[in-house]
């Protein structure tokens, strides 16, 4: 992200922006985006913005303002994006493999990786955000029947995304909030998965004395 925090003008904005966001200026072509700055500049005239923190809320913003909010699937890229940056960002961590995980009868506590991140769209936007990504003509937005449940994290140096079930998703949020995970035949599938994925720093069993 650019340092650029003061004086904050849309030249400047746009183009802060522009890096946080640039699969987005893609999509949504450079005048609509310029466009975009000149909103996010007038909604925030008053209480003296600072381009971090425009960049922050951008995918709120894009929610909530028209004429953006009509196309929802602007704020599916712009969060998808921001997490992919977050991913990047995210410290290091120890990681756990299938030899070095504790298996065995009972409950674990895990610890997932910093860069791990849980997002809810409500649109194709992962389509678009690959056809972009490819160089492709992106596929037309559309709202989905229900939300995608995603995964991003950081893998090595590369942010990754990939879709959850809802059984995968409601057991990997179970263990975000710390809580117990019983070993049976899905969860085990799971933990396998998150294992080659490097999204597990710590394990602890529950009759274990530390974590390994």
């Amino acid at each position: 992200m650019s340092a650029v925090d003061e004086n904050l003008t849309l030249a400047r904005l746009t183009e802060f922006l522009a890096d946080d966001y640039a699969k987005l200026r893609l999509y949504m072509g450079e005048s609509v985006f310029n466009a975009l700055g000149r909103h996010c500049l007038a909604a925030y005239a008053v209480k003296a913005p600072r381009a971090r923190a425009l960049s922050r809320h951008l995918p709120d913003f894009l929610d909530l303002v028209k004429p953006f909010s009509r196309s929802p699937e602007l704020s599916d890229l712009a969060r998808l994006e921001k997490a992919f940056h977050a991913a990047l960002n995210a410290p290091d961590a120890p990681i756990l493999t299938r030899t070095t995980f504790p298996w065995g009868q009972g409950k674990f506590r895990i610890e997932l990786h910093p860069s791990l991140q849980r997002l809810q769209l409500r649109t194709n936007a992962t389509s678009i955000w690959a056809a972009l990504t490819a160089g492709e003509l992106p596929p037309p937005p559309k709202r989905l029947d229900e939300p995608q449940e995603l995964l991003v994290w950081r893998q090595g140096t590369m942010p990754r995304f990939r879709m959850l079930g809802r059984e995968e998703a409601i057991t990997l949020d179970e263990a975000t909030r710390g809580g117990a995970i019983e070993i049976d035949q899905a969860s085990e599938n799971f933990l396998r998965g998150w294992l080659e994925a490097e999204v597990i720093s710590a394990a602890r069993r529950m009759d274990a004395t530390r974590p390994l």
